[in-house]
Parts: C-alpha cells; sequence; structure tokens
C-alpha cells in the first residue's frame, strides 16, 4: 500500500531535450527524455523555444521538429538543423593537345617474337601549332554553419605551363605554342620542342662522342668507349656496347645493350631495348625489353619483359612493377628483384635542393657584379673590357636561372615519384626458381621453392603470394 501512495504522490515530470552539435557545427541532433508520472510531452512551441535558446537559427529542420511534436522518439539523437558545407573550388589544369603519356612498348607478335619497328615514339608537331592549353581554377561555394556563421570556402589551386624549348607562351599565360617545326615531349616536367640530329652508321672514331641538344637518331651502334648525351629523345638501330648512353627524354636501341660490365644506358623518360645484358640501365619511365642478364637495372616504373621474358641475374629495382616470364635459374644465379621503392630518387631529392642553394649563391653574386657595371655603364664611363665583362656575365646569369628553373621541374616531379611508393608487385608468368630475393617495399622474401603463375605483392609484415592475374 506504501509503494502505491508513493508512486501516485510523485509529482509528474515532463519531457526534457537535450541538444548535440557536430564539432564543425554543421549539424545538431536533439535527444527527447521521456516524460514521467504521467507528464506531459514537449511542443513544437517548447522544442523551437529549446533550439532557439542554443543560439541555432539556420538551418533548422522544422518537418523533424514537427515530427518529435505529433510522435517523440524517446533516448535516441536525431538531427533537427543542419549547416550548408562550403563546396572547394576546382584546381586550376592543363590540357594538353599531344599526348603526355606514350606506350611507345613494342607489340608482341601472335608467334612471340617482338616487332621493334613499330613503336609511334615520335610526335611532331608544326610551327605555331597549339601545344597547350591552361584552364583557371574555380573559387568554389561558401556555405554557412546552423548558427548563422559563413563557413569560407577553399579556393581551386592554380595551375600553370611549363614552358621549356623552343615555345612561346601568349601573353596571358593561357596557351602554349611551338616555335618550331619539331618533336614536342614533356622533359623535366617542361613542354619542350625539339629537333634531331642524325648520325649515319655508327658512333665510332669516325663521329667521336655525340652530345646535343635536341633528339639523336643513330642509324648504326654505339661503339665500346664511346658515349651519346641527348636532351631529348634518341634512337638507335644497331647495338649499343659497352659505352655510355643518356637521354633526356626516351630511349630505343633495336639492337639491344650489351654493356661489356662497363656500359651504361640513361634516360629521363622509358626505355626500349631488345635486351639488356652486362650492363647498368637507370630510367624515370617504363623500361620494354626481352631478357636481362647479369645487369642493375633502376627503374622509376615498371620494368615489362616481352618474348622470351627471362630475368637471370643482377638487381632490377623498379618504382612500380616488374613482369616477366621468368626470374632466376634452375642454378640458383644471385638474383635480386626490389619493387615499390624509388631506387635514386630518393638520393636526387636530397641532392637538388643544395644544387639550387648553389644557384642562388651564384646568382646573387652575379647579379651583384651585373649591377655594378650597370651602373657604370649609365655613367657613360664602361671601357671595352668591362662591356666585355658585363655581356658575360648577363649570359652567365641568364644560364644560371635556366638551371635553376631545371633543377626546380627535377625535384617536383622527384618528389610525385617518392608519392607513388609502396605498391609495387612482381608477376611471373611462368617460373620464380629458388635462391630468388624478392624485396616488396619493406618486406624482404628469399624463395625457397618453385613457383609457377605467380604475383608477389606486399602485405602488412610480409610478401603476399597470389595466382598471376
Amino acid at each position: 500500500m506504501s509503494e502505491q501512495t508513493d508512486s501516485k504522490a510523485r509529482p509528474p515530470v515532463d519531457a526534457k531535450a537535450m541538444i548535440n552539435v557536430s564539432g564543425d557545427r554543421l549539424e545538431a541532433e536533439i535527444t527527447l527524455m521521456s516524460p514521467q508520472n504521467k507528464g506531459a510531452d514537449l511542443t513544437l512551441e517548447q522544442l523551437r523555444e529549446i533550439v532557439s535558446s542554443k543560439g541555432i537559427v539556420a538551418g533548422i529542420l522544422d518537418e523533424q521538429l514537427q515530427a518529435l511534436a505529433d510522435k517523440p522518439v524517446y533516448d535516441r539523437p536525431v538531427i533537427i538543423a543542419e549547416g550548408i558545407k562550403p563546396q572547394d573550388g576546382e584546381d586550376g589544369k592543363i590540357i594538353y593537345e599531344f599526348d603526355i603519356v606514350r606506350d611507345i612498348r613494342p607489340k608482341e607478335r601472335k608467334d612471340g617474337s617482338v616487332d621493334f619497328k613499330d613503336l609511334g615514339i615520335i610526335q611532331t608537331v608544326a610551327k605555331d601549332e597549339l601545344l597547350c592549353t591552361r584552364h583557371s581554377p574555380t573559387q568554389g561555394k561558401p556555405g554557412s554553419d546552423i548558427y548563422g556563421s559563413p563557413l569560407p570556402a577553399k579556393a581551386g589551386k592554380d595551375a600553370f605551363i611549363s614552358a621549356g624549348k623552343n615555345t612561346t607562351l601568349s601573353e596571358d599565360k593561357m596557351t602554349l605554342r611551338s616555335s618550331i617545326d619539331g618533336q614536342v615531349q614533356i622533359t623535366n616536367g617542361k613542354v619542350c620542342v625539339f629537333d634531331s640530329y642524325t648520325v649515319k652508321g655508327d658512333v665510332s672514331p669516325a663521329t667521336g662522342n655525340i652530345k646535343f641538344s635536341g633528339n639523336v637518331v643513330i642509324t648504326g651502334g654505339v661503339l665500346t668507349g664511346f658515349s651519346v648525351e641527348a636532351a631529348g629523345d634518341v634512337e638507335i638501330s644497331g647495338v649499343v656496347e659497352a659505352a655510355q648512353v643518356k637521354a633526356g627524354g626516351s630511349l630505343i636501341i633495336r639492337g639491344g645493350f650489351s654493356g661489356g660490365d662497363t656500359g651504361e644506358i640513361e634516360a629521363g623518360g622509358s626505355i626500349t631495348t631488345r635486351f639488356v645484358q652486362s650492363g647498368k640501365v637507370t630510367l624515370q619511365g617504363d623500361l620494354s625489353t626481352t631478357y636481362i642478364l647479369n645487369s642493375d637495372v633502376f627503374c622509376g616504373g615498371s620494368v615489362n619483359l616481352q618474348g622470351k621474358g627471362l630475368i637471370v641475374g643482377g638487381q632490377i629495382s623498379a618504382l612500380k612493377n616488374v613482369v616477366a616470364n621468368t626470374i632466376g635459374s634452375a642454378s640458383a644465379t644471385p638474383t635480386v628483384i626490389e619493387v615499390g621503392n624509388a631506387p635514386g630518387v630518393l638520393k636526387r631529392v636530397n641532392e637538388i635542393p643544395k644544387e639550387i642553394s648553389d644557384c642562388d649563391k651564384n646568382i646573387g653574386s652575379s647579379e651583384t657584379v651585373a649591377k655594378s657595371l650597370l651602373k657604370i655603364k649609365l655613367t657613360g664611363s664602361l671601357t671595352p673590357e668591362f662591356a666585355d665583362k658585363l655581356k658575360k656575365t648577363l649570359r652567365y646569369l641568364n644560364q644560371l636561372k635556366a638551371l635553376k628553373d631545371d633543377l626546380e621541374s627535377e625535384l617536383e616531379f622527384s618528389e610525385k615519384q617518392l608519392e607513388q611508393a609502396g605498391n609495387g608487385i612482381v608477376k611471373v608468368r611462368k617460373t620464380a626458381y629458388p635462391g630468388v630475393k624478392l624485396i616488396v617495399g619493406k618486406e624482404l622474401l628469399t624463395i625457397k621453392k618453385q613457383y609457377e603463375y605467380t604475383t608477389f605483392s606486399s602485405s602488412p609484415g610480409t610478401v603476399s603470394i597470389s595466382p598471376f592475374s
């Protein structure tokens, strides 16, 4: 009886509400606590007053409040106000009128052989031809929170056209055109148009070493002890022996590379060669070949083997993937395959800032000399000797500034390569032999048994092994 009396004696307790606002102030939730002892539910006006008391003035969902007043939902948060999220602007972009990513790998015939003639490497443009167009970023749309305060939008980042050799940037910096008839490509982040130099026959004692600011075409090979260096693409019909070949762009060696343990080939883009044997290969793009024997390869892209598809001996390091038919040999020839890391790139990322700093120092001292000489020139007392010194100083200053621009472009490109590191894959179409060492990202696997048709990839703390796909 006492319990019934106490229950009847308890006063009614009306429903209550609690408001919770998200950290970004874009959303408010209300949680209703049920009335006790026949207390009253909250009316629509009371709900509105509770919301208003919290300073919430914008984005209020009246239909939700009405629904809660008509049919209360207890002990469960219900969204009753939503702000307007700002929409960030779109980044500016560069629209290229030529292919900036070229598939220059040779086509594999049905019989498994490789056609080294059908490559389509050269992209020609005419003088005054449009190369690319710049599209400006957008500002975005601002929003507002549930308290009525504005939320600014982030404007998109601007994009800029990097004008290289033999190109003309419009005054408004919105379009870039070719200033010559030639071959277009991107070198160290800049759009360039190169003319070509042709060597008829071998690079040999008859020609001496070759160094050229554009593309180089060699109808023969490169003999032992000689070198070829080009700012653009290099195309060689014959064999590269124990020689040095460096291309700022892509490199094609139709006859193959037989380095004799001292030969080196290098490219700022991709390399396509019939084979690689006993040499060193360094490139920023993809390597396409039929086999690699006892060689060291440092690749900023992927290593793709067709035809025989064989890798035996040496070390193959690739930022992205290595795809081959066979790696290693039955005689356990020491072979190391590394993927998912950026060989040589980290070293350059650390070296380039110092080179830029040295450039800045030389630019500063040269500008000081130039200013002093220009002051003398204004007085009309500049001697012929000083006039010649001023001319040379200004020319040197322009070279330093161009070098600094190139280094900054290379640094940006290298940093982007490092961002892509860590996800490399090794694919073996046929056989991976025991004794091969695989480095996938940070993980090491020494193959203990023979694997067929296998994919090796990175997993936390280990190298994952799965069927070829």
